[in-house]
């Protein structure tokens, strides 16, 4: 059972990569060519989101059952990719001018935490 769940567990991490890649070059069209992100950009976020978030309850279930990740800093990078989306919402709301900056530079540092974490499983 543990192996199906930690092969979940990386499938699920590799969709969120390849959903985050996406993100980011839709991300980074529309900072550049448009004064707002289409309406795809904001649905591929909320899958990322949603994608994350089971991530991590897999994790934490993995965790409860014994399954260790072998570096330690695996969990650090989990804990700082579930609040990344949180922190770059609140700066958008605090400067919403440089909103679609804000997005794309979270979406990369989310992607690179998330290619950090593929790495230290």
């Amino acid at each position: 059972m543990i192996r199906i769940l930690v092969a979940i567990h990386l499938v699920l991490g590799f969709f969120l990569i390849a959903t985050l890649v996406a993100v980011v070059l839709v991300g980074l069209y529309a900072a550049f060519r448009r004064p707002a992100p289409p309406r795809l950009y904001f649905q591929l976020h909320t899958a990322a989101a949603w994608l994350l978030v089971v991530e991590v309850v897999f994790g934490v279930l993995l965790f409860a059952l014994g399954n260790r990740p072998r570096d330690i800093l695996h969990l650090a990078y989990a804990g700082t990719a579930l609040a990344t989306m949180p922190i770059v919402r609140s700066m958008i709301g605090s400067n919403p001018e440089r909103a679609k900056w804000y997005h794309v530079g979270g979406s990369v540092f989310l992607f690179g935490l998330l290619v950090r974490l593929a790495t230290t499983g």
